[in-house]
């Protein structure tokens, strides 16, 4: 197994004291002290606590965005092990978009984030070096309106099944993404 770097415990030690503790008070001392880290190793990852945050979530993201380049996963999948990952981890997702606001919020910078993962996915199964703007387009159409529908589920306490929030998700994609997406998709393209 292999060792854990000083990023990797600083994220994990602020969503286990976000478990007892909410996001806005959680202090960058405590997180070091509780990671057995300096707070230079903090600062030497992080510009501030929202950072760590935001790492936290785009860490979580990037994990499932390299699954999607192996033949076996595709977005359905994502959305499904994005959406445990949201349910597994909801106060503290909440409080992550709560407790941050304006042109740096965590909404917006994840969004951001994102779009970017999504696009860089894209041209690489296209095999273009850059999106057309309609494309980048319904992704930030796309990825928005997913990203507001997990905050939504969370902020109404989580009153649509999973599953069935899910398939909504999958449903709302644009038309010129599907294909590229979803493997029913791909594969009834191909038929045709």
């Amino acid at each position: 197994m292999a060792k854990k770097s000083s990023k990797q415990i600083l994220a994990e030690t602020m969503m286990e004291l976000a478990k007892t503790k909410p996001v806005e008070r959680i202090t960058i001392r405590e997180i070091v002290q509780s990671a057995g880290l300096s707070t230079q190793t903090f600062y030497n990852h992080f510009a501030d606590r929202d950072a760590l945050i935001l790492y936290v979530h785009t860490s979580a993201l990037d994990v499932l965005i390299d699954k999607l380049y192996s033949d076996d996963y595709d977005f359905r999948d994502m959305i499904h092990e994005y959406l445990r990952f949201y349910s597994d981890h909801l106060d503290y997702l909440k409080m992550a978009m709560i407790y941050s606001h304006g042109k740096t919020s965590h909404f917006l910078d994840f969004g951001n984030y994102a779009v970017e993962q999504t696009c860089k996915y894209l041209c690489h199964v296209m095999n273009v070096e850059q999106l057309p703007e309609d494309m980048r387009c319904f992704v930030r159409i796309h990825v928005f309106g997913q990203i507001y529908m997990y905050a939504h589920w969370a902020w109404t306490d989580a009153k649509i099944p999973l599953n069935q929030l899910e398939d909504y998700l999958v449903r709302a994609t644009p038309p010129a993404l599907a294909p590229y997406f979803y493997r029913e998709c791909r594969e009834t393209a191909a038929e045709a």
